[in-house]
Parts: C-alpha cells; structure tokens; sequence
C-alpha cells in the first residue's frame, strides 16, 4: 500500500505545474482524479481494520476559499488514515466557522492546511481568530503545507501562529506522529 501511496504522492507532484485550463491539463487532471478515487475505494477494504483498533490521533484536513490546490492534501489524508489517524478532510474549500466546529465536534488534534494562494492568507487569519474566539485553538496543532510557505512575505502575517511548516509530504507523517503524542503528553486533547 505505502509504494501506491508514493506512486500516487510522486504523480501528484509531477502535475502540480500543469496548466488545468488547457485541454492537456483538463486530462491530467481527470486522469489524477481517477487515479486518487482509486486509492480511495482501496482504503474502503482497510476501512474496517482501522476502525477496529484505537485511532492514533486526529487529523482534520482543510483548504479555505481561494485555495484551488487541495490534491496533495486528499492524498496526505489517505496517507495519516492509513497509518492510523482518524481523519476529517474537507474535501472542498471550508468556512472558518465550520473548521472550527469540527475541531469543537472532533476534541481537536492536527489541524492540517494546504496553502498555494497568497489570496488565502486573510481567510487563514480569519481561521485563526474563529479558534480562539471559540475556545479551541488550544486543541490544535496547526501544520501547514504548499507552495505559499517559501514566501516570506506573505507568510509573515500567520508564520507565528502555526506550530509546522510542511515542505515533505512524507515527512509530515513523521511530524503529525510526533505532535499526537506530545498532545498526549500535555494532555492538549483528550481524544489522543
């Protein structure tokens, strides 16, 4: 399963430059899309092996309005699921309301943001505001990961606040690992 994952990872990233307004790019795309919905009804067989033992930790998977790039972030979910987390992802763009009520619904874990856009960093502040406001900041350990994360200067506006940066979607793995039981440890969520 871990050398489909990095087939799928490996193509994803091969693509990750396509234009998809083009007619080739329109393919690639579905043909990626196809691809990862495969991997996906493949974690449907794993689906009831990971149920039945204890979950690691949360993952809670998120895009804001304006992110167009949320592939990488599908693919991480399938990844953290497979190695045992249980995993929210929002398939589509969410509201900071709504991120902060399935961190609320959830008791918290990683929350885990795909960033390419810079035209996203004011709604990822706005995310930030709504989990203090709603008490549960506390209950995340926030990673962050794209392409927007080289650029200093838009990301001297939330640097401060998120606790990891991701450059290595493998490597985040390894990461989210590390922070589920540091958040045991201190006893930040009583989920883990």
């Amino acid at each position: 399963m871990k050398g489909i994952l990095r087939a799928v990872v490996e193509y994803g990233e091969s693509i990750s430059s396509v234009d998809g307004r083009t007619k080739e790019g329109i393919e690639t795309m579905r043909n990626f899309t196809e691809i990862t919905l495969t991997v996906y009804s493949l974690f449907g067989a794993l689906d009831k092996h990971i149920k039945a033992s204890e979950p690691i930790g949360v993952a809670i998977f998120a895009c804001v309005k304006g992110e167009g790039h949320s592939i990488i972030k599908d693919i991480l979910s399938l990844i953290f699921k497979a190695e045992g987390f249980k995993v929210h992802n929002f398939r589509k763009p969410a509201t900071p309301e709504t991120i902060a009520n399935k961190v609320k619904e959830s008791g918290g874990g990683i929350l885990v943001f795909s960033a390419t856009q810079a035209k996203t960093i004011p709604t990822i502040k706005e995310v930030l505001e709504t989990l203090k406001k709603e008490s549960v900041r506390e209950k995340v350990k926030i990673m962050f990961g794209g392409r927007l994360i080289k650029n200093e200067i838009q990301m001297k506006e939330i640097k401060g606040e998120i606790e990891v940066l991701i450059n290595d979607i493998l490597e985040s793995l390894k990461i989210a690992k590390k922070l589920s039981k540091t958040m045991v440890k201190d006893g930040g969520n009583s989920n883990f």
